[in-house]
This record gives C-alpha cells, sequence and structure tokens, in this order.
C-alpha cells in the first residue's frame, strides 16, 4: 500500500460532499488532517487510483455542465507536509489534467482558489463526479471524502 506525506483534507461538514462541487470554503470550515500512515485514507488513495478509468470514461461521455473534479497533494510552503486541494477539470490530456482550484487552501501552496492550475494524473489523489441525473448524494467516486465522512460520525 503507498504511503503518502500528510494529509489535510476540506470538507464542508453540513452537506455531505466535498467542496469538489463548485462550493467555496468559507472561512471557518474545519480541514481534515490525517497521518500519513493512516491505512483506511491511503486505501482511498490507492482505490481512486486503481479507479482512475472508471473517471476517464464518464468524463469523455460528460453532458455538457456536468461537474468533474479531483483531489491533488500540493506541497505546503515551508513544511515536509501537503494539502490535498480539490480542481474543477476542464481538460485532461497527456497524462496531465487541468483545472481550476475549487476550495480555498488552509495552507501557503503557491496558489489561490479559483486559479488554473496543470497536474498530473500519477499524483492524483481523488476523483469526484454526480453521474448525470443523478443526486448528489449519488456521488461516484469520493473515495477519501467516504473515508472523511465516516470518521465524522464517530
Amino acid at each position: 500500500m503507498m504511503v503518502v506525506p500528510a494529509l489535510r483534507v476540506a470538507v464542508v461538514l453540513g452537506l455531505g460532499l466535498p467542496l469538489a462541487m463548485g462550493c467555496r470554503k468559507p472561512s471557518g470550515d474545519p480541514v481534515v488532517s490525517f497521518d500519513s500512515d493512516d491505512p483506511e485514507m491511503n486505501g482511498a488513495i490507492a482505490e481512486s487510483r486503481r479507479r482512475w478509468p472508471e473517471f476517464l470514461q464518464a468524463y469523455e461521455a460528460r453532458a455538457p455542465g456536468q461537474r468533474f473534479n479531483v483531489k491533488y497533494p500540493f506541497k505546503v510552503k515551508r513544511s515536509t507536509k501537503n494539502e490535498h486541494i480539490w480542481i474543477g477539470v476542464t481538460a485532461i490530456r497527456d497524462g496531465h489534467v487541468t483545472g481550476t482550484i475549487d476550495n480555498e487552501p488552509d495552507n501557503d501552496i503557491g496558489h489561490a482558489n479559483g486559479e488554473s492550475v496543470t497536474v498530473p494524473v500519477t499524483g492524483l489523489s481523488d476523483w469526484l463526479y454526480i453521474p448525470n441525473g443523478a443526486s448528489e448524494k449519488d456521488f461516484a467516486g469520493g473515495f477519501t471524502v467516504k473515508v472523511v465522512l465516516a470518521r465524522e460520525k464517530k
């Protein structure tokens, strides 16, 4: 199982969905930290990477206006930690995802909410979309989100 650097995951707890679906992180919303050796979170990241072809296939067949998001671990400046940030996907090509940062970073990662970025597919830690015609609670992917939400219920 792959071990990743310390994780910081932003979630809007009242919605049941991550910030990925176009929400912007209001100040005061929590960022949840996980140890880099957390087996559930590392398992969720591994599952998202294993199932990447599902996301790619759905993205290629997307309906107009349908939103697709990925999570990427940006390095926190002057730290050994990463902050995992949601990106609204605008293009996927040549092993890279281009999109717009969809939540307010809690730390200095060198990028801001709303900024366009391009990241390698191999570094993604999660993906999420709402299948056409489904409700928000029936999102596809969101493997790390499910870990966070399950922990919040405990």
